[in-house]
């Protein structure tokens, strides 16, 4: 939690503290942000992966329901 504003005008120390502490925030969302899309990513090229070798693997052979003759 922060403490309101006062009237005094920050000293440079403290400036340099809260631009630090700013920058390590936006850091570590940033590569939160950055795993998350990785993860994200990874997760669809194995679903993808998954649904292409259903694809390729060969059915159970059935009967074909129009075999016979044409006419």
């Amino acid at each position: 939690m922060a403490l309101p504003f006062s009237t005094e005008v920050p000293t440079d120390s403290e400036l340099r503290v809260a631009q630090a502490q700013l920058v390590g925030w936006l850091e570590g969302l940033f590569h939160g942000i950055q795993a998350s899309l990785f993860a994200q990513q990874a997760a669809a090229q194995a679903q993808l992966e998954q649904m292409r070798s259903r694809e390729i693997e060969p059915s159970p052979a059935t009967p074909d329901p129009r075999s016979g003759t044409y006419l």
